[in-house]
């Protein structure tokens, strides 16, 4: 999955395919590598790549719900329900570097005005 990106051209339907697969292997180091790739694959809003990426940040793995993180304001157009609600929930996360990729996630995906309920939310989240 490292040379998936720079093998293929950006939103080639096979390359976007194979790259969506990889995002449900059993294994936590492909599906991080996957999650990181969409963004130099997939064209910005590729549904495939949102719901992927989106359903990856429920990982198991807090590498991979931080790549999704990571990788969602790449992909996710700016108010899209899924990407702000998936970063919203991952603001409580466990893992601190989780919470991080969600706080910096959040302003580049929600709409203008929500970033001050999002940043409550975090900070709440970190009050705990």
């Amino acid at each position: 999955m490292h040379i998936l990106p720079q093998a293929a051209d950006t939103c080639d339907e096979r390359t976007i395919t194979v790259g969506c697969a990889r995002l449900e292997d059993e294994n936590w180091n492909v599906r991080q590598a996957a999650v990181n790739a969409q963004p130099q694959v997939a064209d910005t809003c590729d549904e495939r790549a949102i719901t992927g990426v989106c359903a990856r940040l429920d990982d198991e793995s807090w590498n991979v719900r931080r790549a999704a993180g990571n990788a969602l304001p790449q992909i996710a157009a700016k108010g899209d329900v899924r990407a702000i609600t998936g970063v919203r929930a991952r603001l409580k996360d466990e893992y601190c570097d989780v919470r991080q990729a969600a706080m910096q996630a959040s302003p580049q995906i929600a709409e203008k005005g929500e970033e001050r309920a999002i940043a409550a939310s975090a900070h709440a989240g970190t009050m705990r």
